[in-house]
């Protein structure tokens, strides 16, 4: 699973890669800050199609790579792109659509979409994904337009910044 979110112009994700039921890796780049930081791309689905879609992205020489379907015709992968000014490219097997939403989320979605609409912000909404949904984990990388690299979260500087009443 995956835990992607978008809100005020943040993009947070997790960092664990899995491979059907087994963890592979905790240091999956599933999100990329596109050349000149006002856009950054991520991706749910196939990760060898994900990586090509963004690569041309980064540098577009030809057509688009295709986005496969599945045996039930669903697009094996589904890349959005994330825009400084809140526009949002979703490209999948049946091409692009463009929209301005308040938030986005991307994988784990309903998961998502609920913390943000309950008032979460992007990093929030992942950072609870990594403690509550399976198949998603820590650390938390969080994407700011007009920076190159992520800042990085782990479980224990999320949990220390964090009032706890009881």
């Amino acid at each position: 699973m995956t835990a992607i979110a978008f809100k005020d112009g943040v993009v947070a994700c997790d960092s664990l890669g899995m491979f059907g039921a087994y963890k592979l890796s905790r240091d999956v780049k599933k999100v990329r800050v596109l050349p000149g930081l006002q856009a950054i791309a991520g991706g749910t689905g196939a990760t060898r199609e994900i990586d090509a879609f963004i690569d041309w992205l980064c540098e577009p020489k030809g057509d688009a790579p295709d986005i496969a379907t599945d045996e039930d015709g669903e697009s094996d992968a589904i890349i959005n792109v994330f825009h400084a000014d809140g526009r949002i490219d979703v490209h999948s097997s049946s091409g692009v659509s463009h929209e301005r939403l308040e938030f986005q989320g991307m994988g784990c979605f309903d998961f998502l979409i609920g913390a943000m609409a309950a008032g979460a912000d992007a990093v929030t909404a992942v950072a609870a994904a990594c403690e509550y949904v399976r198949g998603c984990d820590w650390p938390v990388k969080v994407y700011r337009f007009g920076k190159a690299e992520p800042e990085i979260i782990t479980r224990d500087q999320w949990l220390a910044s964090r009032a706890v009443i009881r």
